[in-house]
C-alpha cells in the first residue's frame, strides 16, 4: 500500500473564499467561525492570495497604533 498522500487528498474540496476588500476584523471572525487558519482572497474567479492568521494578528496588532481596525482591508496585508 502506497503511504503517500496526494495533494488532491489533502485539500478542501470547495474552500470559503473572501473577498480583498474584506475588512481584516470580519476575515478574522471567519477563520474563528470555520475554525481555519488561512482563507483564500479571490475576486471573481481569480485568487489573489491567501491571508494567514499571522497577517491578521500582525495587522491588528499595528492597528491599534495608527488607524481604526475595522478600515484596514484583506488586500491591504495579503499581497
Amino acid at each position: 500500500m502506497d503511504s503517500r498522500l496526494s495533494l488532491e487528498g489533502m485539500m478542501t474540496p470547495a474552500p470559503y473564499c473572501i473577498h480583498p476588500d474584506t475588512n481584516v476584523v470580519e476575515a478574522k471572525k471567519e477563520m474563528e467561525h470555520r475554525n481555519v487558519r488561512h482563507l483564500p482572497v479571490r475576486d471573481g474567479d481569480t485568487i489573489l492570495g491567501i491571508l494567514s492568521q499571522r497577517d491578521v494578528a500582525l495587522s491588528l496588532s499595528l492597528a491599534k497604533h495608527i488607524t481604526d481596525e475595522a478600515s484596514i482591508r484583506v488586500a491591504d496585508v495579503c499581497g
